[in-house]
């Protein structure tokens, strides 16, 4: 059995408690979501910042390769890539 294929429900996830939705879910598989969930509340206002700058503020001049957020953009970048692929792969996707 792959390490996955247990999740596989019998019924609509509506009709699942939650008991039994714990119950078939490991913590590596809420892991993804996780991460994703995680990444969107902290940089949730940088989204902002870059897309919809106030007056005077230039978010070229800002994000640079100085900035934290840009030197580990790779790092962050392969965690969120491998978190979808965890989550494809729960669910069937890939």
């Amino acid at each position: 059995m792959s390490k996955l294929e247990y999740t596989s429900f019998s019924s609509p996830l509506s009709e699942i408690t939650g008991k039994e939705l714990m119950t078939k879910l490991r913590w590596e598989e809420i892991g993804g979501r996780l991460v994703l969930f995680i990444f969107s509340f902290l940089l949730e206002r940088h989204a902002i910042w870059s897309r919809y700058p106030d007056d005077g503020f230039n978010p070229l001049e800002y994000y640079n390769e100085r900035t934290p957020l840009i030197k580990r953009f790779n790092e962050i970048a392969n965690m969120v890539d491998g978190a979808l692929k965890e989550i494809e792969q729960l669910y069937g996707i890939s």
